[in-house]
């Protein structure tokens, strides 16, 4: 691994403390965090081996410069002197070789992040109800989705790599120079102090304007994404807001400029900063050092192998100072992501969800349907617009009764804010309906049942299907001719089945059918005057053969015990619409 630039110091010793405030890295965090990387841990493990293997090889050269001038110099051996040559050249080699690996290995692990990271993110937002976006800011979700997965990526390719290779080479650097000349080692250490503590305040400061100045881009962002379409344009001109959209913007705009001005200055004071604490710890181990090369205490290659060592250890020690805070960071960003993978979607189809047929007619059914618009669902995070309370205080739609068959248009009107395209966005299930039932083609779904309504021969039928067994039983009526309808069955996890029936000789009743005992009873009968008795008739369904040779069915009802001569009155009714159902 080649050491890190100044400017990579920098960048970590101005990073945001403020992650640190109340943060805590958790277990859960670290195991989840642990579940992306699984499928990449094959190649985790070949980068950091390289980072090590190339962080050593970086340590060669330094001993070999030693042994150039100790040995074969002094010596007169030219052809040590080739050996170590070809040693060096084999060295920086295989130093190029393993960051290629390193940097191909590291792509590779940070592109498969960021694909996975986006793709599950894309999904889960997506999935989500009409209620979400209309409180979470786009500009919000699209950060979460570009700088807070970037940010992730960085936890392996970027953070833990630069720890890891930072950690090596501090250590095997100091290793090698205490073995060489513990006292010079110490020296070039001693004046780190006076560098790290002011470039701590430093970095300080410019954490708080480089925070403040991406606070105030992603408020441009923002408003830009805001007014930049129909709607926001319409707003701004409808309210002729042009001047003060501009100078607000404007004054942003300003801030930034200014605080980009600031950090370049403190950015460039931090690196001379830097620059000068390596110069003048070098200079300190070539004087000391000199001095003792002159009284004999160590040779020439030690003390160029020292200098040049020295110079490796600064950086790498500065970046190691503010090792946890780079940690933190890169985990906030995973833990950003987790946050909306984690926020609830309020509208789910459960396991046992029936897809429609492919063959739906298309009835729709809207029954006692009540509707408000709902709160954010239970574990929304504030910055996603959890918290907040935006359900309506009053019913928007209330006592809802609707049929509309296969192919009929329907105009729904009313007054603006009468809940009219509140209706049409209900039926596409874009907002869960407060209580009541929709029903399409009359399906009814049940926990452990599928219930469906539909005609054998004209006659209306229901048909109910066991999910887990897959049997299937038909209702059986008594009459020989009847209308049934679906009632209200708001309940999931019931075996109870409310529906509506009626026929020539039953009035309008609601039955509740148990799903499981396949028994029925009366909830509910409309009450007929004068003293009828359902028992004093009989009703029957034949079939009536048109010109055309067509089965038309005959509902027919008379008292019972009726002679069937041919010589009774009889009232008859009778209706036909491009065969939709009369009954």
């Amino acid at each position: 691994m080649n050491a890190p630039s100044p400017f990579m110091v920098m960048h970590s010793m101005t990073a945001d403390r403020s992650v640190l405030d109340g943060k805590e890295l958790t277990k859960q965090t670290r195991r989840r965090v642990m579940s992306f990387a699984r499928p990449y841990r094959a190649s985790i493990v070949g980068f950091l081996g390289t980072i090590i293997a190339s962080t050593f090889l970086g340590l060669l050269p330094p001993l070999l410069i030693r042994e150039i001038f100790d040995s074969a110099i002094v010596d007169g051996d030219g052809g040590y002197l080739n050996i170590l040559f070809l040693f060096m050249i084999a060295a920086a080699l295989g130093e190029a070789v393993l960051g290629l690996v390193e940097r191909y290995l590291s792509s590779r692990i940070g592109e498969g992040l960021i694909y996975d990271l986006r793709v599950k993110l894309f999904d889960h937002v997506q999935r989500m109800p009409i209620a979400f976006f209309t409180r979470t800011q786009t500009g919000t979700l699209i950060s979460r989705l570009n700088n807070d997965v970037i940010g992730a990526q960085r936890a392996f390719t970027g953070t833990l790599g630069t720890v890891v290779g930072n950690a090596i080479t501090l250590g095997g650097t100091l290793i090698a120079m205490l073995l060489l000349e513990w006292k010079l080692t110490l020296l070039a250490i001693a004046i780190l102090p006076v560098f790290v503590i002011p470039a701590r305040r430093v970095g300080a400061g410019l954490s708080d304007i480089t925070r403040e100045g991406m606070n105030l881009n992603a408020s441009m962002n923002n408003t830009m994404t805001e007014r930049f379409n129909v709607s926001g344009a319409l707003l701004v001109k409808l309210f002729g807001r042009h001047r003060g959209e501009a100078v607000d913007f404007g004054d942003r705009a300003g801030r930034v400029r200014d605080i980009g001005v600031k950090s370049a200055m403190y950015s460039r004071v931090f690196i001379a900063a830097l620059t000068l604490v390596g110069a003048i710890g070098t200079a300190l181990v070539y004087w000391w050092g000199g001095h003792q090369v002159i009284d004999g205490g160590i040779t020439p290659g030690t003390l160029v192998a020292l200098g040049l060592y020295t110079v490796r250890i600064y950086i790498p020690l500065t970046s190691l100072s503010n090792a946890r805070v780079d940690i933190m960071t890169a985990f906030v960003s995973f833990e950003r992501v987790f946050e909306v993978l984690d926020t609830p979607n309020a509208i789910e189809d459960t396991d046992d969800a029936v897809e429609l047929p492919t063959s739906t007619r298309g009835a729709i059914r809207f029954q006692d349907v009540v509707f408000r618009y709902p709160d954010p669902a239970p574990g929304t995070p504030a910055s996603l617009g959890g918290g907040e309370t935006t359900a309506s205080a009053d019913d928007v739609l209330r006592g809802i009764d609707v049929d509309i068959a296969p192919g009929q248009m329907v105009a729904i009107v009313g007054p603006s804010g009468a809940g009219k395209t509140t209706m049409t966005s209900l039926v596409p299930r874009l907002y869960d309906i407060t209580s009541g039932a929709i029903t399409i083609d009359g399906l009814d779904v049940f926990s452990e049942h599928l219930i469906v309504y539909e005609r054998v021969d004209g006659l209306p039928e229901i048909q109910v299907y066991e999910l887990k067994s897959g049997e299937s039983h038909r209702i059986q009526f008594e009459d020989a001719s009847y209308s049934i309808w679906s009632g209200t069955n708001p309940e999931f996890e019931t075996s109870n089945l409310r529906f509506g029936y009626s026929s020539l000789r039953t009035p309008d009743t609601v039955y509740e059918y148990n799903l499981e005992t396949k028994t029925k009873k009366v909830l509910k009968r409309a009450p007929v005057l004068g003293g009828y008795d359902s028992e004093q008739y009989e009703d029957e369904r034949v079939w009536a053969i048109g010109q055309d040779g067509t089965r038309i069915p005959v509902s027919l009802i008379y008292k019972k015990n009726l002679p069937r001569n041919g010589e009774n009155p009889a009232l008859l009714f009778g209706y036909g619409s491009y065969g939709y159902a009369y009954d």
